[in-house]
């Protein structure tokens, strides 16, 4: 009997030994089910945090989107008015250009037109020495010719000066 109960003893051995590494390994997943159960909780946390990250980033995007667009409809319109601009600046040379020469023009006008009136005057002048010294000739030629006119005669004392006739 001795020795069927070493056999038996060592079955009792053997079972007590399964029994501790069945309990153990039983720990052991239950352990890893919790650790499963808290990555997973955790998990769907971190899911539920990128979604709702998702959703400011759609929500963000929108007015970012729209001010990209009115970004580039200003980068086209500053585009538009710098054009413009250059457009305006050469037509304003165009024009300051022309300015300048209808001045000079204007100018070489005015100095003609004060030459010609400085030359009316001086003829104007000459003309009226003239028209003076020949009205003194006539008056110098009229006195000498009235010595010798009648003035008994209508013509001769119209022609003298003297309009009533002597007494």
């Amino acid at each position: 009997m001795r020795l069927s109960a070493i056999p038996i003893v060592l079955c009792f051995c053997f079972l007590a030994l399964l029994a501790y590494y069945a309990v153990r390994q039983e720990m052991v997943l239950q352990r890893v089910r919790n650790h499963v159960q808290v990555v997973t909780e955790e998990v769907q946390k971190a899911e539920r945090k990128r979604v709702q990250c998702k959703e400011k980033i759609q929500e963000l995007s929108g007015p970012l989107s729209s001010a990209a667009d009115k970004t580039n409809d200003l980068t086209k319109a500053k585009t538009d008015v710098l054009k413009a601009e250059r457009e305006f600046l050469n037509n304003l040379q165009a024009c300051n250009t022309h300015k300048a020469e209808i001045t000079k023009s204007k100018n070489a006008s005015d100095e003609n037109l004060k030459k010609l009136k400085a030359d009316q005057e001086k003829e104007k002048k000459a003309a009226e020495q003239q028209t003076r010294r020949l009205k003194e000739k006539i008056s110098e030629r009229d006195k000498k010719l009235c010595q010798f006119v009648d003035l008994k005669n209508g013509e001769g004392r119209k022609l003298c000066g003297n309009a009533q006739a002597p007494k």
